[in-house]
């Protein structure tokens, strides 16, 4: 179970993307109405819609950065170097708000499930739109389906854009105001 306390920062970078597609401006147009799980979820002219890096362990200097993409259509995937790759669903939460739910399956050299983590996170983007905080919640159910353990934390990220002479960019994560 030693995995799953490596599985809560990638749950943290799900919960940062969900934030982000509250943030109105980013080429997503906005909807009427409150969105549910599957429709683009956007707040004014800023969307979380894209990709991201995310550090969902600053505490930790030897925890690399994990890469999220929050999707138009409510869906989410995270990529981590070191653990399980993630899948989720985001909805908008509120102006610059979303709330975020990532599965990762713990599985060993074996490929046998050693247990499911879901990280619920609510990602708050900031006035730009290029950067967001997640305070998530990680909880991880053995196979037999009792709960192991369930920790709490704060992941933070920042948007990968491509800039204007078409090199790719990215704010280092957990700079504020860069």
């Amino acid at each position: 179970m030693q995995r799953f306390a490596v599985l809560a920062p990638v749950l943290a970078v799900v919960l940062v993307g969900l934030v982000a597609l509250g943030v109105p401006g980013l080429g997503t147009a906005a909807q009427d109405g409150t969105p549910t799980v599957g429709e683009p979820a956007v707040g004014g002219d800023v969307s979380v819609v894209g990709s991201w890096e995310i550090d969902t362990d600053e505490g930790d200097p030897d925890n690399p950065p994990a890469l999220a993409v929050f999707h138009a259509d409510g869906t989410y995937i995270e990529l981590h170097e070191r653990e399980p790759d993630g899948a989720g669903v985001w909805q908008t939460t509120g102006d610059g708000s979303v709330a975020l739910i990532i599965v990762y399956h713990d599985v060993d050299e074996n490929l046998e499930l050693q247990g499911t983590i879901r990280v619920r996170a609510n990602v708050e983007l900031d006035a730009t739109g290029d950067e967001f905080t997640a305070p998530y919640t990680v909880d991880v159910t053995a196979p037999d389906g009792t709960e192991a353990f369930s920790e709490q934390g704060t992941a933070r990220g920042a948007r990968i854009r491509l800039e204007a002479d078409g090199a790719v960019s990215t704010l280092p994560v957990g700079t504020p105001g860069s």
